[in-house]
């Protein structure tokens, strides 16, 4: 499997090819602290690889997430990996060492109704998207999530930081925020 690492370039301009051990494999997600990164399996259910040898990528080794399930969102922060895979219920997987991962269900999930369909961590926020019914989810610590409303219920496709403002990809919509920890009710909650 390959992925694309950047150099220590500012300006990210020149990228140099990495190897993970498993090699046919898809890496459909990644988080990186300090210099451990752990990639996840998309063709192994709960498979992922760790280095912490990032500038030649040599010493990989494998481990699992404890769930039989491909990982689709990856995100680092606070000193915790948080990965994500897009399927019923709503779950997040944390880890401080990339070995011990712990469960955490989302606000509301149910064994049949959401999933995490974007994850990221910005501005001192982990932000999670739900994949059915617009809702934003949002942890300062990883561990307790709390639910937030989009402006419409639908697919959160993906979030991004920039300028003090998150974006989000919300169905055929784009949502602004420039903070999800005290946002207003939405347009949803006014009736």
């Amino acid at each position: 499997s390959r992925f694309l690492g950047a150099s220590s370039h500012p300006s990210a301009i020149l990228w140099e090819e990495r190897r993970t051990p498993a090699f046919g494999q898809n890496v459909t997600a990644m988080a990186h602290i300090g210099n451990q990164t752990i990639c996840a399996s998309g063709n192994t259910l709960g498979l992922f690889f760790t280095t912490t040898n990032n500038k030649t990528n040599t010493l990989w080794t494998t481990g699992t997430f404890g769930v039989g399930q491909v990982m689709h969102n990856g995100a680092s922060g606070a000193g915790l990996f948080v990965f994500a895979n897009n399927a019923a219920p709503a779950v997040v997987r944390t880890s401080t060492n990339g070995v011990v991962w712990t469960a955490r269900a989302m606000p509301g999930a149910t064994a049949t109704n959401t999933s995490v369909s974007a994850l990221t961590f910005r501005n001192g926020l982990f932000v999670a998207g739900n994949s059915s019914n617009g809702l934003f989810y949002t942890s300062t610590d990883g561990i307790t999530w709390t639910a937030r409303n989009a402006p419409v219920a639908s697919i959160v496709n993906s979030i991004a930081w920039g300028n003090n403002l998150y974006v989000a990809s919300v169905g055929t919509s784009i949502a602004t925020s420039t903070c999800l920890l005290y946002t207003s009710p939405s347009p949803r909650d006014r009736g």
